[in-house]
């Protein structure tokens, strides 16, 4: 068995060490085979002490002013060794299990070059307090009608978007300069 790394998964965080573990433990619950990149941009609180205590199970980690959030995961990106890649947020966290599958989706069929899981909204407390319609089948069209989507109550929501790492170096990554909506850029 190759101990190449199947899935890239860049974390950015800026300032979220109360949400910063959680995240954490949900990816190395995971896969033996992941690959977690933690660009962290100079956080001032509890987040590098955090970091750090995870240093031995990530792949690369750094904790220095960047130009937002786009950068942070661009910069993750660049140094990325797996096939396949998705950026979690510091604030949000994988259920167990969720990558094995998304591995196996994306092994399955050479030809997609996007999957897209299904995205619960849980509050502070655990609760599910929103749990959307799946989305569409994706095409370039569905993805262009994405604000009647969103109004439909079938949302494409970053944490359940993974892809080809190809795919995102083929795009170019992120535009460093879209701080609000880099998750449909």
């Amino acid at each position: 068995m190759s101990d190449e790394p199947l899935i890239s998964i860049v974390t950015p965080s800026f300032n979220m060490g109360r949400f910063l573990e959680r995240a954490l433990e949900s990816v190395h619950g995971q896969s033996d085979r992941i690959e977690h990149i933690v660009v962290d941009g100079g956080s001032t609180d509890e987040s590098p002490t955090i970091i750090e205590s995870w240093a031995r199970r990530l792949a690369w980690r750094v904790s220095q002013p960047d130009r937002g959030q786009s950068d942070a995961i661009n910069k993750g990106f660049q140094i990325a060794r797996g096939r396949f890649g998705a950026w979690l947020n510091a604030d949000d966290w994988y259920q167990p299990g969720a990558l094995n599958a998304v591995v196996a989706d994306l092994e399955r069929d050479p030809d997609v070059d996007l999957l897209i899981g299904r995205c619960r909204f849980i509050d502070m407390e655990g609760r599910v307090v929103f749990d959307p319609k799946p989305p569409d089948p994706v095409s370039v069209e569905s993805l262009l009608r994405l604000r009647s989507q969103w109004f439909d109550g079938r949302l494409l929501v970053q944490p359940e978007v993974f892809f080809r790492l190809a795919l995102f170096r083929r795009v170019g990554g992120l535009d460093v300069h879209n701080h609000y909506s880099m998750d449909h850029d």
